[in-house]
């Protein structure tokens, strides 16, 4: 898929949350390479419990920083990062059943990424 690098647009100024973004990307590379290998549902299923594991745990960290600096959106935030992790828990569970959906998967993943990044945390990052 055209797209699945880390590109400076992406870059919301803090040097931890950019950093953790980059892994996250590259964890959707690298699920985006393993769909198109076709070696199979368990091979695949390693790097998307990967990658929701980051997602997790990304989501910790910027929760984190929420409360550590008394950040006024802090619930709206995390309210946002709950909604997208069941996003991807039911995409996830839906490729499980028909893995000729991986490439729509990918597609989700990388869109509410950028979208993620482009909107709530940069005005995290603006508060920070």
């Amino acid at each position: 898929m055209i797209g699945l690098y880390w590109d400076d647009r992406f870059s919301v100024g803090n040097e931890k949350i950019d950093n953790e973004h980059r892994v996250f990307m590259d964890l959707v590379r690298d699920s985006s390479a393993a769909i198109d290998s076709h070696r199979g549902l368990e091979y695949v299923d390693r790097y998307l419990e990967e990658l929701k594991l980051y997602a997790r745990f990304h989501f910790f960290s910027e929760e984190t920083m929420m409360i550590n600096s008394a950040y006024e959106d802090y619930e709206s935030h995390r309210q946002e990062h709950l909604k997208l992790l069941e996003s991807l828990d039911k995409i996830i569970s839906e490729y499980k059943k028909d893995p000729n959906t991986g490439e729509a998967l990918i597609e989700f993943i990388y869109e509410w990424f950028v979208l993620h990044i482009m909107t709530v945390d940069k005005k995290l990052v603006d508060h920070l």
